[in-house]
């Protein structure tokens, strides 16, 4: 699925294009919908899109102004605006695509198909090398969920229910995948920020747990099963290790002094 983001001032054109996306491209994803450039810059740090469709000309900038703040970030960007005065500077800048409006189609189409080819180049640059006990292992970045400190060792999780385990420290592993869009929510974990859609605060780990095996999204008091915090706490690391028995592709991570519950990309 490729991850977008919307950033257009005008209702009229953002509902055109949401209409065009949904028919002609089921893998696009419309993560968030901005009316001007802060808001825009704003979402494109929170959400880490693939792609974003940019307007040019917003009340409070430009959308050269947004480009410009994100120069060493990999994401595509297609123009869609009523100016077209402003292309030479846009593609200066490695804009996929500039499309005047209203939209064409058979345009339209052709820039996805850009977009697309421009995706699958940049995945190859997304590749990193880990190296185990008994052989080297070239692996795809965007396939790791999350890494899992285990003393001196890192454990890493793989979207087909695989892991592996390398003899570097968490720092050295969140060093290594700095540049690739990954967080350390707790002093043992580091996510892969493209496996979560959003956070919710647990009061206990057992809370967390108990959310985990019933994918239940209203915790009820009386239901918490497991009273001693130590065994809440080893229970909880279980559910990590066990990677593939997460129920509807749901992982748990703890945050600071606080639980929450991450809920994977289905």
């Amino acid at each position: 699925m490729i991850k977008s983001i919307i950033i257009e001032d005008e209702k009229l054109s953002r509902d055109v294009l949401r209409s065009v996306i949904t028919q002609y491209c089921s893998d696009i994803v419309i993560c968030k919908e901005c009316v001007d450039a802060k808001s825009g810059i704003e979402a494109i740090k929170a959400l880490r899109p693939d792609l974003v469709f940019l307007d040019i000309e917003m009340p409070d900038g430009t959308g050269l102004d947004v480009i410009r703040a994100f120069e060493n970030d990999v994401f595509s960007v297609v123009i869609i605006s009523a100016y077209e005065h402003y292309a030479i500077d846009a593609f200066h800048l490695s804009v996929v695509d500039y499309l005047l409006k209203p939209i064409d189609i058979d345009d339209f189409m052709n820039a996805i198909k850009k977009v697309r080819k421009v995706m699958r180049q940049n995945s190859s640059h997304r590749r990193i090398v880990l190296s185990t006990s008994d052989k080297v292992n070239v692996v795809n970045v965007d396939d790791i969920i999350h890494c899992a400190s285990d003393n001196y060792y890192t454990v890493f999780y793989f979207v087909d229910g695989t892991s592996m385990m390398i003899s570097k420290t968490l720092k050295e592993v969140e060093e290594m995948l700095e540049e690739y869009g990954f967080t350390r929510t707790h002093k043992s974990h580091l996510v892969n920020n493209n496996f979560i859609t959003k956070k919710k605060s647990c009061k206990t780990s057992a809370e967390v747990v108990y959310r985990f095996l019933t994918n239940n999204t209203e915790f009820e008091e009386e239901h918490t099963a497991f009273e001693d915090s130590k065994i809440e706490m080893q229970i909880f690391l279980e559910c990590l290790k066990m990677h593939k028995g997460f129920t509807r592709n749901t992982h748990c991570f703890d945050f600071p002094n606080s639980w929450s519950l991450f809920t994977k990309v289905a």
